[in-house]
């Protein structure tokens, strides 16, 4: 029998299979549905369009049960089989669920990732309706980081999306209005909250769900108690508290109820708004649901400050910082700063009031910055612009057509006369002829112009596209600020995209930070930074290290290891400065590759030399070495790469060098760091003039 015949009577048996399983609506998902559909996976190792088609069905089962570990492993495997059986489809589903997963654990830098690539396989197949979801889920990403100009910028493109796509897209759109709404709550935008609350509940109603109904209503009872209406507040909160304990929600249910203890503690009602922030706790902490649980630990820490049970308020507001930075969010952390500033105020702790309103200022500044402002009502308008734009195209396509018709009718009228004129015509044809042959040489050399310049638009769409991917791996400055307030990044290209690259993880009160310089720039650069950072991650995260030695050592074999497995003789790699920074102790460590490290003690600029090879092959690899600093106040730390010293330019066209540069830095180094950032970059435009980039920079400044 064919084999071909055999694969499709495996296909229909496992159709089959699948389909008695899930009929099966009362065994419990993680349970006998999973076992049963891990069996079915393992049964057909060898046939890879079954085996991908199972794996995406036990993936939903493994998320909808929250074991995102297993769901994470699956979906891996279900990648490399759909690249390799061909099926676009299912690669961007699997990445797509990598995404959620990351984006459920808190991991907001792996979850921007692979969202990113479900998005570009969504746009190659194309798949209008998936791309849409993809961007609605980035959006949400850096909504939840408060990032919120990419964040719009996202969700209105998936407007734009769901609207060409009409009905089959009703259930994303309703989705990204609500979204949309939140950004706008969250800076301070009530009256366009309110408009993409409304819209997103108008198509809740229409699809008749009574759990979306429900969750709009909580909504816009949360933008009635921003514009202090309490009594509209109360009514839609109320009534979103009955229709989700109708359809049995509790995350809708616990919101409802932080919401109307919020609504009652505006109103003096403590015992009331005590008791509604108690019950949503107790939900939150029964679905291990920590967001949740944090939110009405805000509201309760709030109200024991409003009622002066300030040691409770001050232990549960300490306990909420911690909390949200292990979320990675920094408005909850803004809120318990404020909720701590309230408390040492009453306290009459002056000092440490004093300090903890600097920290609350500090992060509400970053997020509801006047160019964050600006950058919203932009995207704004451009999206205004773009349907009106569309529309009267549209309108003009009507025009053209009409007066198509009519030129094809006058041109029948004048075949018509023509012919009874041939003969008289012949000497008109010869040059007619003539005429045509010259007509089409210019055709196709315009032809080939159109097709060149098409080609090359193709490239730099595709460039730039990929920027926005190299992007997504670099942490958001908001994060870098939020441990290092006192910092500055000068981060400069030579290209679309860059060899460059900096790279930063937290945990606790301890900061990794780096600026990493990968061999070559533009698109071979990005390329190998994409490798190198990837393998950094792979250090800290798979690997667990801290060291910055023993990081750098473990970079190394695993970039070694990746470029091993081509036949050629890759010798690409990157320097690197890296230090780990306790902000308890100030201790610091350092390692680098070929890039030192700089810092300013004492008005005393003092260099680390660094290693002196790469991360990449070389003839006698070395392990690395970790030196060790104990910093004081007001020192200073400066990591770069080399492309800001080897800049040409100046009068007599030479490079800038790093003596010049040092004393630049000392000499700025008591400056705020975003006068420091400038003052380098204008120096580094000056120094340049005319001449080209010559290569990629990165500048990292920290003052301790």
């Amino acid at each position: 029998m064919p084999s071909c015949v055999i694969k499709s009577a495996h296909r229909q048996v496992l159709q089959l299979a699948l389909a008695f399983i899930l009929s099966f609506s009362f065994l419990p998902a993680g349970a006998q549905k999973i076992d049963s559909l891990t069996t079915i996976v393992n049964k057909h190792a060898n046939d890879d369009t079954a085996k991908v088609t199972a794996i995406e069905v036990l993936v939903g089962e493994l998320y909808n049960a929250g074991d995102y570990e297993k769901c994470i492993s699956w979906c891996k495997q279900g990648v490399s089989f759909a690249q390799y059986d061909h099926k676009p489809i299912s690669e961007g589903f699997f990445l797509h669920y990598l995404g959620k997963c990351y984006y459920d654990m808190s991991d907001f830098t792996q979850s921007l990732n692979y969202y990113g690539q479900a998005f570009i396989v969504r746009e190659r197949i194309p798949d209008s309706l998936g791309m849409a979801k993809t961007l609605g889920n980035i959006g949400n990403v850096y909504t939840m980081i408060s990032v919120y100009p990419k964040a719009l910028d996202m969700q209105l493109k998936c407007v734009k999306i769901c609207e060409k796509l009409g009905p089959r897209a009703i259930d994303v759109l309703k989705n990204t209005f609500s979204t949309i709404g939140v950004i706008y709550l969250n800076t301070r935008d009530e009256k366009k909250a309110l408009e993409y609350h409304n819209k997103s509940l108008a198509l809740e109603e229409k699809l008749n769900n009574e759990l979306g109904i429900a969750q709009s209503y909580g909504n816009i009872g949360k933008v009635y108690l921003a514009l202090r209406d309490t009594v509209t507040s109360i009514r839609f909160q109320e009534k979103s508290l009955t229709l989700a304990k109708k359809v049995e929600d509790t995350y809708t249910i616990s919101n409802a109820l932080t919401a109307l203890g919020g609504i009652y503690q505006a109103k003096k009602e403590y015992e009331k708004a005590l008791d509604f922030f108690m019950q949503s706790k107790a939900i939150c902490e029964k679905d291990e649901d920590l967001t949740g649980v944090l939110n009405a630990e805000l509201s309760i820490g709030s109200l024991y400050e409003s009622i002066g049970k300030l040691a409770e308020a001050e232990k549960m507001s300490l306990e909420c910082v911690k909390l949200a930075r292990e979320l990675g969010l920094p408005e909850n952390e803004m809120d318990a700063y404020n909720n701590l500033r309230n408390v040492y105020d009453r306290m009459q702790k002056p000092l440490l009031a004093y300090h903890y309103f600097k920290r609350y200022v500090g992060l509400k500044d970053t997020i509801l910055s006047d160019a964050n402002q600006k950058d919203l009502v932009k995207h704004e308008m451009s999206f205004e612009f773009e349907k009106k734009e569309e529309a009267a195209k549209a309108e003009q396509d009507k025009k053209d057509a009409v007066a198509e018709a009519e030129a094809k009718r006058q041109r029948l009228i004048t075949y018509g006369v023509s012919t009874g004129l041939l003969l008289v015509l012949v000497l008109v044809v010869v040059v007619y002829r003539n005429l045509q042959n010259n007509k089409k040489k210019n055709r196709i050399i315009e032809e080939q112009k159109n097709l060149v310049e098409h080609k090359n638009k193709e490239i730099t769409d595709s460039i730039t596209y990929a920027k926005r991917l190299q992007e997504a791996i670099l942490p958001p400055f908001a994060l870098v600020k939020k441990f290092l307030p006192q910092s500055f990044i000068l981060y400069k290209p030579k290209d679309i995209v860059a060899g460059d690259f900096y790279w930063m993880e937290t945990e606790g009160n301890t900061v990794w930070i780096a600026a990493a310089d990968c061999t070559g720039h533009g698109v071979p650069g990005a390329m190998v930074s994409v490798v190198c950072s990837n393998a950094m991650n792979q250090a800290f995260k798979e690997f667990g290290l801290r060291d910055p030695a023993r990081i750098l050592d473990k970079t190394r074999d695993l970039v070694l290891g990746t470029f091993s497995k081509s036949d050629k003789d890759v010798k690409d790699g990157m320097d690197i400065s890296l230090c780990v920074i306790n902000l308890e102790t100030l201790e610091c460590k350092w390692a680098g590759a070929n890039n030192p490290l700089w810092y300013v003690h004492n008005g005393e600029l003092k260099e680390i030399t660094a290693h002196k090879q790469p991360i990449g092959k070389t003839d006698d690899p070395k392990p690395f070495v970790s030196h060790t600093l104990q910093l004081t106040t007001s020192d200073s730390l400066f990591l770069f790469t080399d492309g800001y010293a080897d800049q040409f330019g100046g009068p007599k066209g030479k490079k800038f060098k790093y003596k010049q540069m040092s004393e630049l830095m000392l000499t700025n180094a008591t400056k705020e760091p975003q006068s420091q950032k400038e003052i380098l970059e204008s120096s580094f435009d000056s120094w340049k003039g005319a001449l080209e980039q010559v290569d990629d920079v990165c500048v990292i400044g920290i003052r301790i």
